[in-house]
């Protein structure tokens, strides 16, 4: 074979080895650009993520005073009724010894004449 034909076959498999590599190399950008897009979105889902459970909590939060203020008027509210209750009580307790003391009285005088 002569130099001249085994010059160009040489410089034949470098050019193939070359476009090879630049394919190899075009091929590793595509992928790059795909694990860069990748990445882009698993942050910001990450971030919404974060922000959605930040309103969570807030809600959570919001429900938890809520419930506190309802058990605190619940209390009230019942503190309230057991004091009429007591009240009602000693009224009526009031009003049966001033029937009974007004029946003794009048009991007394009958008995007197």
């Amino acid at each position: 074979m002569s130099d001249a034909l085994q010059t160009w076959r040489d410089a034949e498999r470098r050019s193939i080895r070359s476009t090879a590599q630049r394919e190899a190399a075009e091929e590793a950008i595509g992928a790059a650009h795909l694990e860069e897009v990748a990445a882009t979105a698993t942050s910001a889902a990450a971030a919404s993520a974060q922000r959605a459970a930040a309103e969570a909590s807030r809600a959570a939060e919001a429900t938890a005073e809520a419930a506190r203020k309802v058990v605190t008027s619940t209390m009230a509210a019942g503190e309230a009724k057991r004091l009429d209750e007591e009240a009602a009580i000693t009224a009526e307790n009031t009003a049966r010894d001033g029937h009974n003391a007004a029946v003794q009285r009048a009991d007394e005088r009958y008995r007197r004449g």
